[in-house]
Order: C-alpha cells, then sequence, then structure tokens
C-alpha cells in the first residue's frame, strides 16, 4: 500500500499495484474505467508501424502501461495539469524515455497518423448548463455523453494509418452506437464489465 504522506495535500495514489500513479486534484483519479483499459492494453498486440498515441491522457496509466511494454507512446491532453502529472509519474517509474506528452485537443498535434489511438473519452451525459472547469471535462461527454467521442470519430480518417486501430473505452450511459456512426469500418468488442449503474466496454475499430 502507498503511503498517502509520501505526497503534496490533495494528491491521492491512483493507477495500478504494478504501475502507481501520484495524482493531484485537478486530474482525474483513475477508476474501473481506466483499470479495464489498461488491464486491455497489457495484452493488446501492438502495431509494426507507430505512432501510438493516447487521446485525453488524464494521469497517464494507459500510457505508461504501452511503455511499460516498451512502446514509444504520444500522449495528449488540454488540462495542463494533466500534462504535468503524467510526465511526473513517468519519471518516477522510469519510463519518460519512452512517452512524449502534449498539450493539445485530440490529435492536433500530432506529424503523422498513428498506428494505435487508445482513448478513455469523457462518456457521461451532462446538462448544457453545468460548469465545466478542467476536471469535469474529463467525464463530461455533453448531453448525451457522446460530443467528445464523436469529435475524435471525425479525425480517424485523418488520424489513422490505413492499417490502423482505436481502442476506445465507452459506458452503457453514452448515447453512441460506433457501429452505426462507423458503417465503413470494423467494430469489435475486446472486454465487457459490469459494474452497478453502467456496463464499460472496450472496442477495437479497424
Amino acid at each position: 500500500m502507498q503511503d498517502p504522506a509520501a505526497l503534496p495535500q490533495g494528491w491521492h495514489w491512483g493507477g495500478s499495484a504494478q504501475l502507481p500513479l501520484q495524482v493531484p486534484p485537478d486530474v482525474y483519479l483513475p477508476a474501473e474505467d481506466s483499470l479495464l483499459l489498461s488491464a486491455v492494453l497489457t495484452t493488446l498486440p501492438l502495431p509494426a508501424v507507430g505512432p501510438i498515441v493516447e487521446v485525453g491522457c488524464g494521469a497517464g496509466l494507459q500510457a505508461l502501461t504501452l511503455a511499460a511494454r516498451g512502446a514509444s507512446v504520444v500522449a495528449t491532453d488540454t488540462n495542463p495539469a494533466a500534462v504535468r502529472c503524467l510526465q511526473r509519474n513517468a519519471l518516477r517509474l522510469g519510463l519518460s524515455d519512452r512517452i512524449h506528452v502534449v498539450r493539445c485537443d485530440l490529435l492536433s498535434a500530432l506529424a503523422e497518423p498513428a498506428g494505435l489511438i487508445v482513448c478513455n473519452p469523457p462518456y457521461l451525459p451532462s446538462e448544457p448548463q453545468e460548469q465545466k472547469d478542467p476536471l469535469s471535462r474529463a467525464w463530461d461527454g455533453g448531453v448525451d455523453g457522446g460530443t467528445q467521442v464523436r469529435r475524435l470519430l471525425a479525425e480517424l480518417d485523418r488520424g489513422l494509418r490505413p492499417q490502423g486501430r482505436l481502442v476506445l473505452l465507452l459506458s452503457s450511459l453514452t448515447g453512441i452506437d460506433l457501429a452505426a456512426e462507423l458503417p465503413q469500418r470494423t467494430v469489435r468488442v475486446l472486454a465487457r464489465e459490469p459494474h452497478f449503474f453502467e456496463r464499460l466496454t472496450v472496442y477495437e475499430v479497424a
């Protein structure tokens, strides 16, 4: 068990036993969704041609999971606190040479199409009038939960290599049907996990 006294005030331990993360209060603390996606990534076949990109990295559990397997990863987030958080944890865990963190929106700073994109997007429905701060943007998916997901899907033709893949986690609360949104692509389920108020699913889009 990690010692809370080792952290700055307001920070929490998160991540997994293999990748313990120090997370500040203004960054999404990895929860069941993050852990399910990380578990999938531990055995997912990696592309022969990169780059590998995590979109909306938050504390960086997915990028660190891939880097721990030897992959080089580009991680993006709009929250500057998340960028600093991942840089800090990558350095602590000895993985900073394999992770490049960029503050940007989705794939806007990507220099070339990716071989693999990984994303645990904001997917929970919210009211339009709710105040949006950097932390709430980590879970706020708009009225039906699919606003940020659709924005990412719209960038796939430009952002993925011809044989590239998107690995995406969604909740049953999210009002989006990937197969209907992407009729020209193949969508398959990699993992499912039920919880008391939702069902989490990890999809692969190719």
